[in-house]
C-alpha cells in the first residue's frame, strides 16, 4: 500500500468550524447575559456556571481522551466495547462529582446565599452530562469529523437557549437551572442516538482487562485534567474568595474570545491518532513534523487575531457593556494574551508519547504557580493582579512543556517551535496594533476608534506579514505512514 497525504487543513478546518460556532454560542450568550441581567444577578449565575464547569471538567477526568489511544489500539468489533467502557467510566465519575457539588452548599452559601439552593440542579446536570462528554472524540476517531463539529454546535447551542431563555424571559434562578438539567437529558439522548449509528459493528460489551488498562492509562491523565481545570478557575475562585463584589466582572474578563484557541486545539485533535502512531511506531521524525506543521499553521492565526483583540478591547467594552464593566477591561486584556500560547494543544504530543505523567505533574506545577503568583497579586493590584499572575503562570509552563516536548522528541528546544516565525509574525502584529492605536487616539468618539482600529491594524498587518514573508515556506504535512491506514483497520480515504 503506498502512503497517502493527509488533509490536515481541510479537516482542520471542518473541525474548527463547529468549534467555532459551540464557542461563539457560548461566548455570545454570557456577552447577552451581562448585557441584559442586573449586575448582581449575573454574578450569581457566573458562580453557578463556574462551579458547574468546573465539576463537568473535573469529572471528565480526561477518560474521553483515551479513547483516541485504545480506538485506534483494538479490531474493528471491539471499538464499541471501547466507547462503552468510556461512557461508563464517566457516569461513575458524574456519581461522585455531583455528590460534592452538593457538599459544596455551606461554602457557597457564604459567597451568595441564591446560588447554593441550585446545586442540586447542577449536580443532576453533571450527573447526566459526563457520560456524554465522549461522544465528539469517538466520532473523531471514527473519522467523522463533521459529525463531531455538528455535534459539538448543536450541543452548544441547546445549552445556551436552555440556560438563558428562562432568564431573559424574567423568570428566576431556580428555572434556568432547571433548563440547564434539561439540556443534559436531551444531550444524553442524542449521544446513545450517535453512537448507536456510527459505531462499528460488535458486541456492546466491557471487556475487563481493556477497561483496567484505560483506568491505569487515564489515572494520570485523570490527576492532570484536575489540575489543568482548577487552574482554568483558580482564579476566578481567588476572586471569589478575595473579592465577591468583583466576581461577576472577572468571569467576564475570563472569557475565551471564540476562534483563537480552536485552530490548534483542532489540529491536535485531527492529528492525535496519527501523532500516536508515529510515535508507537518509533517514527520520531514523522511525529516531529506533524508537530511542526501544525504550530507553524496555528501561529498564523492565534498572533495577529490575539492582538488584535487585545488592542480593541478597550472601546468595545465600553461601547456595549454596562459601566460597571469597565473595571475588566484590564483583566481582560492581560486574560487575553495567554492565548498567544495556544497555537497547538500541548498536552497532546505528551499523551501521544506516553508521557501522561510529565502531563500531570506539569499540571500541578501550573496549579501551584498559579496560586502563588495570583493571590499577592490579587492583593495588590486587585483584579489586574489576579490575571497577571495567571499570565506569569502559564508563560512558565509554556516553557517547560516545550522543554518536555523536545525530550520526547530527542530534539533542542529551538527546534521543536516556530520560533523565527512566530516572532516575526507578533513583531508584525504589535507594530500594526501600535499605528493603529495612535490614529485612533485622534477619532472623536468611541464608535469611531473601534471602526479605524479594526481597519488601520487590519491593512497593516496585512502589509507588514506580506513584507516580513511569515506564510512563506510553511512546513510540509508528511504523508500518512503506509502502515497507518491498516493499524486502523480503515482506509484512509473512508470519511473525507
Amino acid at each position: 500500500m503506498s502512503a497517502e497525504r493527509f488533509p490536515l487543513l481541510r479537516r482542520t478546518l471542518v473541525l474548527a468550524a463547529g468549534q467555532s460556532a459551540m464557542t461563539l454560542v457560548e461566548f455570545l450568550a454570557v456577552i447577552l447575559l451581562v448585557r441584559f441581567l442586573a449586575p448582581e444577578i449575573w454574578t450569581v449565575v457566573a458562580l453557578t456556571l463556574t462551579v458547574y464547569l468546573t465539576a463537568v471538567g473535573i469529572g471528565g477526568l480526561n477518560i474521553q481522551e483515551g479513547i483516541y489511544f485504545f480506538y485506534g489500539k483494538v479490531d474493528g468489533p471491539r471499538r464499541r466495547g471501547v466507547v462503552l467502557q468510556t461512557a461508563a467510566m464517566l457516569a461513575t465519575s458524574g456519581l461522585i462529582v455531583g455528590g460534592l457539588v452538593l457538599a459544596a452548599r455551606p461554602w457557597l452559601g457564604g459567597v451568595t446565599d441564591q446560588a447554593a439552593p441550585l446545586l442540586p440542579w447542577i449536580a443532576l446536570t453533571v450527573l447526566l452530562e459526563l457520560p456524554s462528554t465522549c461522544t465528539p472524540q469517538a466520532l473523531v476517531a471514527a473519522e467523522r469529523p463533521g459529525w463531531a463539529s455538528v455535534y459539538g454546535t448543536a450541543m452548544s447551542g441547546l445549552k445556551v437557549v436552555c440556560l438563558s431563555t428562562p432568564l431573559l424571559l424574567g423568570h428566576g434562578l431556580m428555572e434556568a437551572a432547571q433548563g440547564l438539567a434539561a439540556y443534559a437529558a436531551l444531550r444524553l439522548c442524542v449521544s446513545v442516538y450517535l453512537l448507536a449509528k456510527t459505531m462499528p459493528p460488535g458486541p456492546l460489551r466491557i471487556d475487563l482487562r481493556l477497561a483496567w488498562e484505560q483506568l491505569v492509562y487515564t489515572a494520570p491523565l485523570a490527576l492532570s485534567i484536575g489540575s489543568t481545570v482548577l487552574n482554568r478557575h483558580a482564579d476566578k475562585w481567588i476572586v471569589a474568595a478575595l473579592i465577591p463584589s468583583a466576581f461577576g466582572a472577572y468571569v467576564f474578563a475570563g472569557q475565551e474570545v471564540p476562534l483563537v484557541p480552536v485552530l490548534g486545539n483542532a489540529m491536535g485533535t485531527i492529528l492525535a491518532t496519527r501523532i500516536t502512531h508515529a510515535f508507537h511506531s518509533g517514527d520520531l521524525t514523522r511525529a516531529r513534523a506533524y508537530w511542526l506543521a501544525a504550530t507553524s499553521r496555528g501561529a498564523l492565526l492565534v498572533g495577529p487575531v490575539t492582538v488584535g483583540i487585545i488592542l480593541c478591547a478597550p472601546e468595545a467594552i465600553r461601547l456595549f457593556l454596562d459601566p460597571v464593566y469597565v473595571v475588566a477591561i484590564l483583566p481582560f486584556q492581560i486574560y487575553s494574551a495567554i492565548l498567544l500560547h495556544r497555537i497547538m494543544a500541548y498536552g497532546m504530543i505528551l499523551r501521544a508519547a506516553g508521557k501522561p505523567r510529565t502531563l500531570w505533574f506539569a499540571s500541578v506545577f501550573l496549579l501551584v504557580m498559579n496560586v502563588v503568583f495570583s493571590i499577592p497579586l490579587t492583593y495588590l493590584l486587585g483584579l489586574p493582579g489576579t490575571a497577571l499572575g495567571t499570565l506569569l503562570a502559564y508563560i512558565i509552563n509554556v516553557v517547560f512543556f516545550l522543554y518536555c516536548v523536545a525530550q520526547v522528541m530527542q530534539s533542542r528546544l529551538a527546534d521543536v517551535y516556530p520560533w523565527r516565525r512566530y516572532g516575526l509574525i507578533l513583531c508584525a502584529a504589535t507594530a500594526s496594533a501600535g499605528t493603529a492605536w495612535f490614529v485612533a487616539s485622534l477619532a472623536p468618539d468611541l464608535a469611531s476608534q473601534l471602526g479605524v482600529k479594526l481597519i488601520v491594524y487590519a491593512v497593516g498587518y496585512w502589509l507588514l506579514a506580506r513584507a516580513l514573508g511569515v506564510a512563506r515556506a510553511l512546513p510540509e504535512v508528511p504523508d500518512d505512514a503506509p502502515s497507518f491506514s491498516s493499524d486502523l483497520g480503515a482506509p484512509l480515504n473512508a470519511a473525507r
